[in-house]
């Protein structure tokens, strides 16, 4: 099965996290791996949704790395991507949980990390045209990567 084919009966992959990660995360949370809460495991009961369930006092997300389309309590389907994921995370961590969330993620991203980029949120931001002055919203809101040297 390669990476983009999906197995045979479904066209669905499942990735797990490999033992490498794991040792990661458990560094990073202060704990073993069986204090972890997975609210997204494979495996995982039918009835079982980690969007909704109560989760542990330390936890581990490995998202789904594209959206989904679940049928909400109104009965309407619903798109579930990464955003839910991370609102569900944030409202966890201010319940005084810890949390480690993992994605992929562009290189140029890391490479500012590494260097202590601050982030700021520009909002949706309003571009203009060159050509007529015309305005659009952007799809996605707009984050500066900033690099500054400190003044003396």
């Amino acid at each position: 099965m390669g990476y983009h084919t999906g197995n045979k009966s479904t066209g669905l992959h499942y990735w797990i996290s490999p033992p490498e990660l794991w040792a990661k995360v458990c560094e990073l949370l202060g704990c073993k791996r069986e204090e972890i809460f997975d609210p997204g495991p494979y495996r995982r009961p039918d009835d079982f949704n980690g969007l909704i369930e109560e989760w542990g006092p330390r936890i581990y997300i490995n998202p789904p790395f594209q959206a989904s389309m679940e049928l909400g309590d109104d009965g309407k389907v619903k798109k579930r991507g990464l955003t839910a994921w991370v609102r569900k995370m944030i409202a966890e961590f201010h319940k005084g949980k810890d949390v480690v969330l993992v994605f992929p993620m562009d290189r140029w991203i890391t490479l500012l990390m590494a260097e202590g980029a601050q982030m700021v949120d520009m909002g949706n931001v309003q571009w203009e045209s060159t050509e007529d002055g015309s305005q659009a919203v952007a799809a996605r809101p707009i984050v500066a990567f900033v690099l500054k040297h400190e003044t003396k």
